[in-house]
């Protein structure tokens, strides 16, 4: 398959994950630290929020805190023009920055820009009609009603999550979590009625998949004229602006990008852009949340390169770049232990036994248990599947590059991983914690 269809088919076969925060787990400088990641359903992406709100569903302010960063991952829907924003106004459908949600922004912050207020505006015409359409929320209606009285930034002043100067406007001096105060991202919790467990919902808008659901069917209901997907082979809403924070939450390089309308590089074979480029909306949100998704989840990075790796049937495999002692002993470098559960029958008397001092020290013991890991692994997998191998590069900050796809059956990328740690391996002496 292309990658194209990998992506495609590594988000299907995962859809159970859809939505839900899970995190990598990681050892750094003796300390246990975790990094959130999760497998976005279509039309959202994830941020990193500052300040978070808690109001009612009759839009009753109820209080503010600042995010820190253990917390800070978000889940916000988005549309296709938000979602790839640079600059111009492109406002998120419900969580953004305080220029698009506070109605009181020129009151408190010196912005030398003549069309600010266009910003609130612009949100809050999209939001009313979110409000107003038959897929609306409990949870929309709430921050639609909160927003309208244009209170917000004095709120959060009154709540002290925002500080002002000597002047009356938003201090500069001060930064939430290493962001200037008038460029906080917000993000909302709403109660029902304002009271605290008093229904079964999810208080949290960025963790409520109710409410993802409702903009999903909000949004393909605003879908304009369908056209060939030429991915899928299907009949899909086009998208030409494609997502962006593949490797990271800070990155703006997008691998599938086009604005060529001056040069116009399909000029002889096509008459117009859509007749050479057409990739459907759908089909473009699954490959790149399962790219994001893959990349968080095991992917590794050299500087600017990211290569990550997986296996089609989901089956846990030997790190690609862990020692022979490492896949043997059953353990990541991190000390995860995520290898332990792979061997398939009971180890032979004396597998895990320490050599004595009068044996010699031919690591013979590390190569048996190292041959019986692999046959754990072996004995785990369908011949039919298959290694995926992607790598990443980007040589500026709007351009992303894949350096390298590779696919390789299972049963041949173990026996090439064994071959690799019989003929090149070399004793590597190192110090345990």
């Amino acid at each position: 398959m292309s990658w194209e269809e990998e992506l495609i088919n590594l988000y299907d076969k995962n859809r159970a994950q859809v939505g839900v925060v899970q995190y990598h787990l990681f050892k750094k400088n003796g300390k246990e630290e975790k990094i959130p990641y999760v497998l976005l359903p279509p039309f959202h992406t994830t941020v990193t929020a500052q300040v978070q709100i808690v109001i009612s569903t009759l839009g009753d302010f109820l209080g503010a805190s600042k995010v820190y960063s253990d917390d800070k991952l978000t889940v916000i829907p988005v549309t296709e023009k938000s979602g790839s924003r640079t600059a111009g106004i492109a406002p998120h459908p419900l969580c953004d920055n305080l220029k698009y949600l506070a109605g009181d922004y020129e009151k408190y912050v010196k912005d030398k820009k003549k069309d600010v207020a266009s910003y609130h505006e612009s949100y809050m015409e999209a939001l009313e009609r979110w409000h107003s359409s038959a897929y609306t929320h409990r949870k929309v209606d709430g921050v639609y009603l909160y927003l309208k009285k244009g209170t917000l930034i004095q709120d959060l002043i009154h709540e002290k999550v925002l500080e002002l100067d000597d002047t009356g406007y938003l201090s500069e001096a001060v930064k939430i979590e290493n962001v200037d105060q008038d460029k906080s991202f917000v993000r909302f919790i709403v109660r029902e009625n304002g009271a605290e467990g008093d229904w079964h919902g999810i208080d949290e808008c960025w963790k409520d998949p109710s409410l993802q659901d409702s903009f999903i069917q909000y949004y393909q209901s605003l879908e304009g004229q369908k056209d060939i997907d030429y991915l899928a082979g299907t009949m899909q809403t086009v998208s030409y602006l494609q997502p962006k924070k593949i490797r990271n939450e800070g990155d703006g390089a997008k691998l599938i990008s086009s604005n060529d309308m001056d040069n116009f590089t399909f000029r002889g074979r096509f008459v117009t852009k859509e007749q050479a480029f057409a990739i459907g909306n759908e089909t473009s949100q699954k490959m790149h949340n399962a790219l994001k998704w893959i990349i968080r989840r095991q992917g590794r990075s050299f500087d600017t390169l990211m290569m990550v790796t997986w296996e089609t049937d989901m089956k846990q495999m030997p790190l690609w770049d862990a020692d022979t002692e490492t896949i043997a002993s059953g353990d990541d470098e991190e000390g995860t232990g995520e290898f332990a559960e792979y061997f398939s029958n009971d180890p032979p008397e004396g597998w895990n036994r320490e050599p004595s001092k009068s044996e010699p020290d031919s690591n013979f013991f590390t190569a048996q248990q190292f041959y019986h890991a692999l046959e754990g692994y072996g004995k785990e997998i369908d011949h039919t599947s298959n290694m995926v191998l992607m790598a990443f590069d980007a040589a500026t900050t709007g351009r992303l590059a894949m350096e390298e796809f590779k696919t390789l059956e299972t049963a041949r990328s173990l026996d090439n991983i064994k071959n690799w740690h019989m003929r090149c391996v070399w004793l590597k002496r190192k110090k345990k914690r």
